[in-house]
């Protein structure tokens, strides 16, 4: 953590430093993806939630840029606990008679939907392959999850790029470089009763007094949830949205 009072040199050296240990992570994540599940057998892959097998396409329609769509479905007997998420990227794989196991085809896309022992997968291709049409059993693998870090990646630049805005405030202030600005607090600024006792209630006045960042710390079972819902009830009289 940058100390108080950072030069902006300091922050930008600790968040590319940040930068260059999620890269690390990622490699270190892939390589132990691919470790674990290279050499599994589908079965396992079933046993850890990472595979439908087998599934068929119950529909098939065009997305957003001409995409192929595909409906999903794997057995009704199949209700074992799984990994598959909305958002999560997969891929489409054929069993097909004849290839290794390292040489079958796949699709890959990303799941929109998931329900039950169906869902939705929006492909990367305008054209369905030949292989799904060729005979063989139809699986779908989760692969491995570069979005979340490219998500990460762009959030840290979209950080340090920041200059005279909002978001350039928030990250000086997080990281040390200039204090948190906190207006007077009031005694009687609290409009919604409440049963909270003098610490909590000077808790949520700390929170409304606050213009950047607030915190509300103590030790397990001191209604640090419940001060927090009463802070957000007297933010929403004063605010028109709070995201929770």
């Amino acid at each position: 953590m940058v100390s108080p009072h950072a030069e902006p040199y300091a922050i930008e050296k600790e968040l590319r430093r940040v930068q260059s240990l999620l890269k690390l992570e990622q490699e270190e994540d892939l390589a132990q993806f691919k470790l674990k599940n290279a050499k599994a057998s589908i079965q396992e892959r079933q046993q850890r939630g990472l595979t439908w097998y087998p599934v068929t396409i119950t529909s098939e329609d065009v997305g957003f840029g001409g995409k192929v769509v595909l409906e999903l479905e794997r057995p009704a007997g199949q209700q074992g606990l799984h990994l598959f998420q909305v958002g999560k990227n997969a891929a489409l794989f054929g069993n097909i008679p004849g290839r290794s196991a390292t040489d079958r085809p796949t699709l890959n896309g990303v799941i929109t939907s998931v329900r039950r022992n169906k869902l939705m997968l929006t492909t990367t291709k305008e054209d369905l392959p030949d292989w799904v049409t060729e005979g063989g059993k139809l699986g779908i693998d989760l692969t491995f999850d570069e979005v979340s870090y490219r998500e990460m990646d762009y959030a840290l630049g979209k950080v340090m790029g920041a200059y005279g805005d909002r978001l350039a405030d928030l990250r000086d202030i997080l990281l040390g470089a200039k204090p948190a600005r906190f207006r007077a607090e009031k005694a009687d600024d609290l409009f919604y009763p409440s049963p909270l006792n003098e610490s909590q209630l000077a808790a949520v006045r700390h929170v409304q007094a606050a213009q950047d960042v607030a915190i509300i710390h103590g030790p397990p079972g001191t209604g640090k949830t419940t001060t927090l819902v009463q802070a957000i009830l007297e933010t929403i009289r004063r605010e028109r949205r709070v995201l929770v």
